[in-house]
């Protein structure tokens, strides 16, 4: 399983950071993320390690849209969608 990437070096006040490589928006830059939830996500990203999508909404407590559009930027690959674990993951 590929390793998703670290939120918690993302911001909401950069426009746009070079993380490993890779050209990464700022919370605030993503595509139906208001000001508002783009500060929640980067303190929920502080608090620690996202387990899964679900995880991610729930403690950011931002809507499954902005899940799957930071999933369609490839912010959240490797990450798996619950918090459940299947056999398939050992």
């Amino acid at each position: 399983m590929q390793e998703d990437m670290n939120l918690n070096q993302l911001t909401f006040t950069e426009e746009f950071q070079v993380i490993d490589g890779k050209v990464m928006p700022s919370f605030s830059a993503i595509e139906g993320m208001g000001d508002k939830a783009a500060e929640m996500l980067e303190a929920a990203a502080k608090d620690g390690k996202f387990l899964s999508k679900d995880d991610l909404r729930e403690r950011a407590k931002v809507s499954k849209t902005v899940v799957e559009t930071m999933s369609d930027l490839g912010l959240l690959d490797g990450m798996p969608e619950g918090n459940q674990l299947s056999i398939f993951d050992l």
